[in-house]
């Protein structure tokens, strides 16, 4: 098994952590070569040619800091959520986001299979660049929604910037009838995704299945 890795609260972003840890790899920046180890948050076929793994917080269960894994050329070897792998590349960003780039599917490797980590709870005003590659769960009331997404806002603070949750093209199913002020519960991997430079901005929760997204409560009459 992976050891765990100390992970810092949501506000304090990203922090080292153990050699070969996804934590202690990130914090080599932007065009740096690193090989680690994680365990899969996020299978292929679902994000197109990417996949996201994350450390074992520190107690044991729950998704630590993860990053985005884009393969260039190839296939993913087959993954499942909770596998260990072993992955070796080059730190890129796109749109914003973070991404380790594979340049071929013989960077990846399936060490063992393993229990499925649980996703850190975030209100909706957590969502963010302190944030990016995690996998976490949100819960909230729908403020509105657009296109492939739900907006979930936070209860306790109903003015506040909303999460947007989305349901990317790529996955096999598509966003579910929503109505304004029912309770959802969404589980995903925090992605950016922004318009233009400086690439700041437009954070967003990618559901991976259908079980992801959870009504909790309808709306009040």
């Amino acid at each position: 098994d992976l050891p765990p890795v100390p992970t810092p609260p949501p506000w304090q972003g990203q922090t080292g952590g153990i050699p070969g840890s996804v934590a202690q790899a990130k914090l080599a920046g932007i065009k740096a070569w690193a090989e680690f180890q994680g365990v899969v948050t996020a299978p292929p076929n679902l994000f197109n040619d990417s996949v996201y793994i994350a450390d074992i917080a520190a107690d044991g269960v729950t998704a630590g800091i993860g990053v985005n894994v884009y393969l260039r050329r190839g296939d993913f070897p087959a993954l499942q959520v909770g596998d260990r792998v072993t992955v070796r590349g080059r730190f890129d960003s796109f749109r914003g986001e973070m991404e380790l780039v594979l340049d071929g599917a013989d960077q990846i490797w399936k060490l063992a299979e393993g229990t499925a980590l649980e996703p850190l709870p975030l209100k909706p005003g957590e969502i963010g660049e302190a944030v990016e590659g995690r996998f976490v769960t949100v819960r909230g009331f729908v403020a509105g929604w657009q296109g492939d997404s739900i907006l979930l806002g936070d209860p306790e603070h109903p003015d506040g910037e909303p999460a947007r949750i989305t349901v990317r093209s790529s996955l096999s199913w598509k966003r579910p009838y929503v109505v304004e002020g029912e309770i959802w519960e969404a589980t995903g991997l925090v992605s950016q995704f922004a318009r233009e430079a400086p690439w700041n901005g437009n954070y967003r929760v990618l559901v991976r299945f259908k079980e992801d997204l959870i009504r909790l409560q309808r709306a009040p009459r």
